[in-house]
């Protein structure tokens, strides 16, 4: 924490005592936050712990640093999944600046955000819209509406829109930042790349692969040809050359996004497995799975080196690995990893989580197609049983994750449905169900049909109910 350091002197003269309270608050802060910015989180909290107790006992609870340090806790405790005291961290840093600097000042829309980022991912998207879109009114008062503060601000505001208006917004931040900083800057480039992220309806590859262009020309210029982000910016242009069918440029990108990141942050970093995974998806949707297999594994043990072997970023490469097996019918090696993923998500995000639902769900499904109907049901049943506590949550939140939650509840119907003697693939449609009802009921699913089919209905009918 930089004020810390600034304040060491301001604390010293009020005793040793202080002074080496300081010191010892500088310190912990200082491995608290490279911990954190190396993703090892559960290391990183008691030094975090430890900084936010020496700054209370040194300046009160009613100083800025009090809530600097609150706040940095938060998100370590967010980052950790435990929302109920990331929650009262933030809540506190929030009271804390609105106390010293007033309900409309810039400090205040800081710590805004953050709390809005804490019920973004707790999948409270109203609580996390409201926020952000506080947060903007107070950046667009204290700079005006075309300064890059506000640029970020409305970024935050962009998964809550539609498409067409989205894609307006995004636009603007580009306007904004070109005209702050101009057409040659790497906050340009970054805004380019978020607006081809974003661009809205069907056929647009040709435009995305543009502004990825221009956006990795800047940053080359810019950053170096061998930067974190001109590796970032590769990787998402190979992903649009690959929808489009141009593999050849679309490997390219992709091997060249390995190469700089492996250069820059070293053979063992997650940023590493985060590029091996890309490339592994390449390979694996060309078929050309001795390649992908090496890349697969060798990204999952960089995060359980990074992580441990039970953290939430461990589970993508578990995921990526169960599916890699799956589509080539090696169903026990497919087998191990998927149990290896639920159990990951199991410990360490609960049993209430939508990622895990949808896992259990996809494994459904594939025990479904190998013809093992009674246990892609208790899977299914096991997915809704995950969901059921969040859905109404689920059904308000933003389209990706409503759709998951859709999902699940609707491949438990399915399922239901061909255990009343309905077909494979066939979809539980109004006629078909009326058919198959004598056949439920006598099979003891009536009321859990029931159950299901409202679950599915509610999230479907969301997004009206949210707006």
């Amino acid at each position: 924490m930089k004020r810390l350091l600034r304040a060491l002197a301001l604390a010293a003269l009020a005793g040793p005592l202080a002074g080496c309270a300081v010191v010892e608050a500088y310190f912990a802060d200082r491995k608290a936050t490279a911990l954190y910015d190396e993703s090892r989180y559960k290391e990183a909290l008691a030094p975090r712990l430890r900084t936010t107790e020496l700054v209370r006992g040194t300046f009160g609870e009613e100083s800025r640093f009090y809530a600097n340090t609150l706040t940095a806790q938060g998100r370590l405790l967010r980052d950790l999944r435990r929302y109920d005291e990331a929650e009262r961290a933030l809540r506190e840093a929030l009271a804390v600046r609105e106390a010293l600097f007033g309900p409309e000042s810039e400090e205040v829309a800081w710590s805004l955000s953050s709390l809005a980022s804490l019920y973004d991912m707790m999948i409270r998207d109203d609580d996390a819209e409201r926020l952000y879109k506080r947060a903007l009114a107070i950046m667009q008062r204290v700079y005006g509406p075309d300064h890059p503060e506000v640029a970020d601000a409305l970024y935050h505001i962009g998964d809550y829109l539609a498409p067409a208006p989205r894609e307006r917004l995004f636009r603007r931040i580009v306007d904004i930042k070109q005209a702050h900083f101009g057409a040659d800057h790497e906050e340009t480039a970054d805004a380019l790349r978020d607006l081809a992220e974003h661009l809205a309806g069907p056929d647009r590859g040709g435009e995305q692969a543009e502004l990825l262009e221009r956006a990795l020309a800047v940053q080359r210029q810019t950053l170096g040809p061998a930067d974190d982000e001109v590796a970032k910016t590769l990787g998402m242009l190979g992903e649009v050359h690959e929808d489009a069918g141009r593999y050849d440029a679309a490997e390219a990108a992709y091997e060249e996004a390995v190469a700089i990141t492996e250069r820059a942050r070293g053979a063992d970093n997650v940023e590493v497995a985060n590029v091996l995974e890309d490339l592994a998806g390449f390979y694996r949707e060309r078929e050309r799975f001795a390649e992908a297999e090496p890349l697969l594994t060798r990204a999952l043990e960089i995060y359980r080196a990074a992580y441990g072997p039970a953290h939430p970023f461990t589970a993508w490469p578990l995921n990526d690995l169960a599916w890699f097996y799956d589509k080539q019918d090696r169903h026990d090696e497919a087998d191990r990893y998927f149990k290896a993923l639920f159990s990951v998500l199991e410990e360490s995000v609960g049993p209430s989580d939508l990622q895990l639902a949808y896992n259990y769900t996809i494994y459904a499904k594939s025990l479904a197609l190998r013809g093992q109907e009674d246990e892609g049901l208790a899977y299914e049943r096991r997915a809704t049983a995950s969901i059921r506590p969040i859905a109404a949550l689920a059904a308000r939140a933003r389209t990706d994750q409503r759709n998951r939650g859709r999902i699940v509840f609707e491949s438990h119907m399915q399922a239901i449905f061909r255990k009343a003697g309905g077909g494979l693939r066939s979809a539980p449609g109004e006629q078909r169900l009326a058919e198959r009802g004598p056949r439920i009921a006598e099979g003891g699913l009536a009321a859990e049909a029931f159950e299901v089919g409202q679950l599915a209905t509610a999230t479907r009918t969301g997004a009206a109910v949210a707006r």
